[in-house]
């Protein structure tokens, strides 16, 4: 069973509204980038928020994720809102096919999650060559202060208490590789009396801005942009917790 497996039964609400401000912002943010979109790709989609809020607002969007639970329910939420979606079921690192798009993306800190960075150099390559010419690659991670700071400084939290769902996170960072953990135990009711209980590890690699610039350029990459807020646009500043990507093929 995948990571996400167990976690997309609960991944709702909080999780949603980083997906739900990209999108918002999304038509004024490309226009700084690209002339015309008329095809998005969205790596690590996750239950298909941003590609259904992109799509109400008439881009064509299609999403990839790891998890099955996670696409059932991004194909389940489209089918509902009358939407026509088409998500695969793949991993990032591996996902490459001969179609071209505009722009790809990855939001919500995705790409943290890929721990070896000749792994993430194969989500590079492939996004490069799945970009149209003069395409766009946009994409945010947590940054090594972020994590430290946002995972560390909270080693241990009840993030929701409900009648129908209890959720403790407990997190630590590992200085010398740079790797954050959190573990998540959440409490579903099954019944009046009965609880369900799950547990997951999140891993998160934290990059430095050098690094994820070194990789982007290896690849081909040919303009880099690094920014600490794309609401307004900001510079990056040393003490961001997260790093907004844009990079032009």
């Amino acid at each position: 069973m995948n990571l996400y497996d167990n976690f997309s039964k609960i991944y709702k609400k909080d999780y949603l509204k980083f997906s739900k401000n990209i999108a918002d912002i999304f038509p004024f943010l490309i226009k700084n980038y690209i002339e015309k979109c008329d095809s998005i790709l969205d790596l690590a989609c996750g239950e298909g928020t941003f590609c259904r809020e992109l799509t109400k607002k008439g881009f064509n969007v299609e999403g990839v994720d790891l998890s099955k639970g996670q696409i059932d329910n991004a194909k389940k939420k489209s089918f509902e809102e009358n939407l026509n979606i088409k998500f695969y079921v793949q991993d990032i690192i591996k996902f490459k096919i001969d179609k071209k798009y505009d722009i790809i993306t990855s939001w919500f800190d995705s790409l943290n999650y890929i721990i070896d960075k000749n792994n993430l150099k194969k989500v590079f390559e492939n996004a490069y060559y799945m970009l149209n010419d003069d395409g766009v690659f946009m994409f945010d991670m947590n940054t090594i202060h972020g994590l430290i700071t946002v995972w560390n400084d909270l080693p241990y939290y009840i993030f929701e208490d409900t009648k129908d769902l209890f959720e403790v996170h407990q997190s630590n960072y590992d200085y010398e590789n740079n790797l954050a953990y959190m573990k998540i135990s959440f409490f579903l009711r099954q019944g009046n009396n009965q609880w369900q209980k799950y547990e997951e590890e999140h891993v998160e690699k934290g990059y430095k801005k050098i690094e994820i610039k070194d990789l982007l350029t290896s690849v081909g990459f040919n303009e880099i942009y690094f920014y600490s807020s794309l609401n307004p646009l900001l510079p990056d500043l040393e003490e961001s917790n997260r790093m907004y990507v844009v990079a032009i093929k």
